[in-house]
């Protein structure tokens, strides 16, 4: 009774509570008498408090969070115990920290434009619109240029799209940061060099580019090319989704805006309805250029959200 009703008296210290609940559990393991007991709360062990475990303190958020920031090598030129000048140092610690490199890798079959895409991703760098007026040369291995775009550096590398070319994409993964993968959406009604429907193709392709990236946690980002002409086959030309009877499920409309969620919808369910899509031409400058540079302030973006997620 005594025990019980010390342990339950509220007015008791934290301290002594935690003595008395332990001595609890070791009196009925051991079976202690009344006496026993009342030797032990008169011991030192339960009146002096220095005798009982401390609590461990807890670092302030300032300080985990400079500590944090330090880790990640975002540089703090001047100490603060403010909350919110660290926030305002660790933002402007990120921009300074975007020279570390990101690796961006140029994907998809042969004949997705993708070369005129990396083309003008390298052009953004540099004043005046993209010169497209060099003769097309496919990737017969790959290309690599290294820009710099709102103090950002980019490393692009570009693979050929064949499948000579493809069985070497999975060794150039290591260290990429962001894949984005093309798509000549205006061949939905071709075939290949091997006779197959190029849009099937593309769509096997990039299902099994996905499953690795996803192991390696690579972004990616899809551009679906050449609307014009594929507009032009669907609404002009009257070529439906279909023509070629691998995609029965394809609505049977000349509605431009039904067949882009449709095909939208074809590369999500490979990726998750969170996949970042484009839709551009590779013929008009103005319009490349806008989408490249959406592309890549939305790569810039979620690199400095990476870096606060592990901060936070």
């Amino acid at each position: 009774t005594l025990e019980n009703n010390l342990v339950q008296n509220t007015k008791l210290p934290d301290h002594q509570k935690n003595a008395l609940q332990q001595y609890e559990d070791e009196a009925r393991q051991n079976g202690s008498s009344v006496k026993s007991f009342r030797a032990y709360i008169n011991s030192e062990r339960f009146t002096n408090k220095s005798s009982q475990p401390q609590p461990v303190k807890k670092k302030s958020l300032s300080k985990r969070v400079s500590e944090s920031l330090m880790h990640y090598g975002v540089p703090l030129r001047k100490k603060s115990n403010s909350i919110t000048g660290l926030v305002k140092r660790a933002s402007s610690g990120l921009n300074m920290g975007r020279s570390s490199e990101l690796s961006v890798m140029f994907l998809g079959i042969g004949n997705a434009g993708k070369t005129t895409l990396f083309r003008q991703f390298v052009q953004m760098s540099k004043k005046g619109d993209g010169d497209l007026d060099n003769p097309y040369v496919p990737t017969d291995s790959f290309h690599t240029e290294t820009i710099s775009f709102q103090r950002q550096s980019f490393k692009l590398l570009d693979i050929g799209g064949s499948y000579g070319n493809r069985v070497h994409w999975m060794q150039h993964l290591r260290g990429v940061n962001t894949v984005i993968f093309v798509v000549a959406i205006d061949e939905y009604d071709q075939k290949n060099v091997d006779g197959d429907n190029s849009l099937l193709e593309s769509l096997e392709v990039f299902e099994g580019m996905r499953r690795n990236i996803e192991i390696n946690n690579i972004n990616t980002i899809l551009i679906l090319n050449k609307v014009d002409v594929f507009k032009d086959k669907l609404c002009n030309q009257h070529i439906n989704l279909n023509v070629s009877g691998l995609f029965p499920d394809a609505r049977a409309t000349e509605d431009f805006d039904e067949a882009m969620d449709w095909l939208k919808q074809q590369f999500r369910n490979h990726a998750g309805e969170g996949l970042e899509i484009h839709i551009t031409t590779a013929i008009n400058n103005k319009e490349v250029q806008q989408t490249i540079k959406e592309v890549a302030r939305g790569i810039i973006k979620r690199q400095k959200a990476l870096k606060w997620s592990a901060l936070l």
